[in-house]
């Protein structure tokens, strides 16, 4: 198995988005700021969004799992917060520029609801398994390897109203903290043909017999030991 690691690609890649009664009242993606929020402070309820970029995932490639890392940028230790992530449903999504721009944006099918726990300063936490939404935008027909995914962190019914949650975003002057989309893939088959006269000793993969010669082989990616019998003659 490979894994595919994916990051955005500029402060407008991320931010959040405010909600007072159901009515959006402010919208933030400032490069000043190094983290966005998500859940719930007091009466207001945040949304965040992140766009990955370059994401070169051929169209249909089948996924085994794919999860967002995120990094705490402060430590709040209130009960779970309630997160519910989706996915843009666009093939190639530009990055956030208004209230309406994010209103305007369609979602996807598929989503994934999960609980936030209390995390401490510099913590990172990793979502559950999100393949569903991915294998979904991946899916879509317009799709193309290199292209963007936008992928939304929408509260999802936090009671408590100290449970937000500040993600350390692009603009975090460590990088290594940045948020990140990590997809893992089956490692690619490739073909191996050992050629050559019929020889009555076999050949060895790792420590097995496999046969005698000539052999086609098919193997994923890996590290092996293969010994192969020559014979020699005057």
């Amino acid at each position: 198995m490979t894994e595919k690691i994916y990051t955005s690609g500029q402060a407008t890649d991320d931010g959040w988005i405010e909600f007072i009664s159901g009515s959006p009242i402010n919208f933030y993606t400032d490069g000043a700021i190094d983290y966005f929020r998500v859940c719930r402070r007091g009466p207001t309820v945040m949304n965040g969004f992140i766009r990955f970029v370059n994401v070169d995932l051929p169209k249909d490639t089948p996924i085994v799992s794919a999860y967002l890392e995120l990094v705490e940028s402060y430590e709040y230790t209130e009960e779970e917060a309630r997160l519910r992530i989706i996915g843009q449903a666009s093939p190639n999504p530009t990055t956030f520029s208004s209230i309406e721009d994010y209103l305007a944006r369609p979602k996807t099918t598929n989503y994934v609801d999960c609980l936030i726990p209390p995390l401490q300063t510099r913590e990172v936490w990793r979502t559950p398994d999100i393949k569903s939404i991915i294998q979904e935008v991946i899916g879509l027909p317009d799709w193309q390897a290199g292209n963007a995914i936008a992928i939304f962190l929408n509260d999802n019914g936090t009671i408590n109203s100290r449970a937000q949650r500040e993600l350390l975003s692009f603009e975090s002057v460590e990088s290594v903290y940045r948020p990140k989309l990590v997809v893992a893939l089956e490692a690619p088959a490739h073909s191996l043909t050992i050629n050559s006269s019929p020889i009555t000793a076999p050949v060895i993969l790792n420590g097995q017999s496999i046969g005698n010669t000539p052999l086609n082989l098919t193997l994923v990616e890996g590290l092996y030991n293969i010994e192969v019998p020559v014979e020699v003659t005057e």
